[in-house]
């Protein structure tokens, strides 16, 4: 048995739709089931609790004070004997980089896991203030840590040209197929595809206004096909607005934020899973259309370009463009009848099965390190 401390931003709620805290929840799970003692170490302002949330892993709850830690959670820290592995989740988080100091002098070793924060992309939004972090802060983080882990290979690549002095592994998020199981019902009528998006609003990160732009040529174009966006946030609204001037409101449906049985529904009765995304870490929502066995269209961005070539599960876009998007849609239209549909969808399944259980991501973090 080995004990084992995440350290996150939150409550590790999995219904958020952070998915650094869906991961920490679906990864603490896994690890308790194998036999370890887990903890969760969250920080945040808020100390209500949701307790509909299953949770065999202890959660511990401290106020997040941002340039200065909670003296409680410095004393627990300092309880932790040699042997812990501490895993902390989040870039850009000014807390973790006390806390990381902290455990450095304490000469507690620790995973970090950065989840998307240094894609060349994501550097390059506000690039002054986040170069400027980095270098004060993150930087130091990844330094001082015994494992870097990055999600995806445009991350892993990249990282090289920030800092070449850490010891960094590439593993990916995981899926609990387990959790994948709901009561279905029927909501189109399948006479027609259905292509669909979950996760945050954010046009350009997700590459939302190149995904409607698509579609607007692809009606154009004859194209029968309905596209559902499910989830919120900041760009909601300005997609919606460019929906309804390009007359889509028909064939464009916005379902808001959905969690649980509802969303997961939602998932089953698309016919392909579209995310076309301009940088990721790796996005949770692919994997868990992946596990409902639906084919895929994503950008190389997604960081599932291999996977879904070995399994050939799906289609990649060469580039991502709204007119190669549109191709691709066309594409899909034309086998949404013949078995080559259904065959992509039992091998996203099988990618699933095969890569990304939980128990795989666990063993290749801590069991292959030989922490002790």
């Amino acid at each position: 048995m080995i004990k084992i401390v995440h350290i996150v931003l939150g409550k590790a709620n999995p219904n958020r739709m952070n998915g650094v805290n869906k991961v920490v929840h679906n990864l603490a799970s896994t690890q308790v089931r194998l036999g370890h003692q887990v903890i969760v170490i969250g920080l945040t302002n808020s100390f209500d609790e949701d307790h509909t949330i299953k949770r065999n892993y202890s959660l511990n709850l401290y106020t997040r004070k941002k340039y200065f830690l909670d003296n409680k959670l410095v004393e627990d820290i300092k309880k932790f004997d040699k042997n812990t592995i501490f895993h902390i989740h989040g870039g850009f988080i000014i807390d973790f980089y006390s806390i990381s100091k902290m455990l450095y002098n304490l000469n507690h070793r620790y995973i970090f896991t950065s989840h998307g924060a240094y894609n060349k992309e994501a550097m390059n939004k506000r690039s002054l203030i986040k170069n400027i972090f980095f270098n004060l802060f993150d930087k130091k983080i990844l330094e001082r840590a015994w494992k870097v882990q990055f999600l995806g290979k445009s991350e892993y690549l990249h990282i090289d040209n920030l800092t070449t002095k850490i010891n960094k592994v590439l593993i990916p998020n995981g899926q609990n197929l387990d959790e994948l199981k709901f009561d279905f019902y029927q909501i189109n009528s399948k006479n027609k595809p259905i292509f669909g998006f979950v996760g945050r609003i954010d046009s350009h990160t997700k590459g939302l206004d190149l995904l409607l732009k698509a579609f607007n040529i692809y009606k154009k174009e004859k194209g029968s096909g309905e596209l559902w966006i499910v989830g919120d946030g900041p760009d909601l609204n300005d997609l919606k607005k460019v929906s309804e001037i390009n007359n889509l409101a028909n064939s464009v449906v916005f379902y808001g934020s959905k969690f649980g049985n509802e969303k997961l529904n939602l998932l089953s009765n698309m016919d392909v899973f579209v995310h076309t995304s301009r940088f990721e870490g790796f996005p949770m929502a692919v994997l868990e259309a992946a596990g409902l066995r639906k084919p895929l269209l994503i950008s190389k961005e997604t960081n599932f370009e291999n996977y879904v070539e070995e399994f050939n599960c799906g289609l990649i876009l060469k580039e991502n463009n709204s007119n190669e998007i549109k191709d691709k849609l066309h594409q899909f239209q034309n086998i949404l009848l013949s078995d080559e549909l259904h065959i992509m969808g039992e091998k996203s399944y099988q990618m699933i099965k095969q890569h990304f259980s939980w128990e795989k991501i666990n063993n290749e973090l801590i069991e292959e390190k030989k922490w002790k």
